[in-house]
């Protein structure tokens, strides 16, 4: 709730005029020497077992879904490490916008695709990603949704445990919903309903 309250002062709203995206997800990283037979050549394989960390530059949502009319932010990724993080303990990397051609750029066709898995290529400057880190467990970073970002992997020499996190989303209650919303069929979660009940956390 916490969390919650400081994302709204960002926007300068009252926490009941944000809700949250109905979809969180945890990771738990592995260390390389129990990650490293389960990959295979594909760009994708880090992130398709548990255990991975979703190592491809990427954006979650399209600027359209983050963004109004006129150009205002309504939503933002909230990521929430579980663990202390260090560099080399599997931390988040984000790309700030100014070194984002494509950032606000919807309609280009790479604008969902920051990292061509063919050619092995990004369309932004790599050398001007930022990582998270440090960080201690329970510290909450928030960006852009169409932010380019990734997670790092856990290095074996890491003296800190591989990094445990959570993500979701959290936008103004009167902006539209998100394609992936839209997907799964759910409602966003409301501030009125916290704390949630087993039920609606299972559903999540």
């Amino acid at each position: 709730m916490a969390v919650w309250r400081s994302i709204a002062s960002v926007f300068g709203v009252s926490p009941e005029e944000l809700v949250l995206e109905p979809s969180v997800f945890g990771y738990l990283l592995d260390r390389p020497d129990d990650a490293q037979a389960k990959l295979d050549s594909k760009a994708m394989s880090r992130h398709t077992y548990v255990g991975g960390n979703f190592g491809v530059p990427h954006r979650d949502h399209t600027y359209l879904d983050c963004f109004d009319d006129e150009d205002r932010p309504t939503m933002v990724s909230v990521w929430i490490p579980l663990t202390d993080v260090s560099g080399d303990s599997g931390c988040m990397s984000v790309v700030p916008k100014e070194f984002d051609k494509l950032f606000s750029e919807h309609d280009a066709p790479a604008h969902m695709l920051p990292f061509d898995a063919s050619s092995g290529e990004t369309n932004f400057d790599l050398a001007a990603a930022v990582a998270l880190a440090p960080l201690e467990a329970g510290a909450a970073c928030a960006w852009h949704g169409n932010s380019i970002h990734w997670g790092n992997r856990c290095s074996r020499l890491s003296a800190l445990p591989p990094r445990a996190s959570l993500t979701s989303s959290l936008r103004l209650r009167n902006a539209a919903p998100t394609h992936l919303q839209r997907t799964n069929g759910l409602d966003p979660v409301t501030w009125e309903e916290l704390p949630l009940s087993l039920e609606r956390r299972v559903q999540l």
